[in-house]
């Protein structure tokens, strides 16, 4: 089975997967991303003690730094095609 997303943050509604005999299994929940400086960063980036940039937007969230921002997302469209 091939699982495959199409994402509304992009304008994407999945017509290639329609056009292409996937069939739509609903809708993913809404996720946060974070904004640094403009420059989006998956929400992992919070809780993510590995993640490169944590140290840095941790420190900027707590000196409440506006270059930082917690936005949702969309939710994104879920595909599947079953192969035979």
């Amino acid at each position: 089975m091939v699982i495959s997303y199409a994402d509304a943050n992009h304008g994407h509604t999945g017509v290639i997967y329609k056009a292409s005999n996937f069939t739509f299994e609903g809708m993913t929940g809404e996720k946060r991303q974070v904004l640094v400086d403009e420059k989006p960063y998956h929400e992992r980036s919070l809780t993510d003690h590995s993640a490169p940039i944590y140290d840095d937007i941790r420190a900027r969230i707590a000196q409440n730094d506006p270059g930082i921002q917690i936005v949702k997302t969309l939710p994104k469209y879920i595909f599947t095609y079953r192969i035979r």
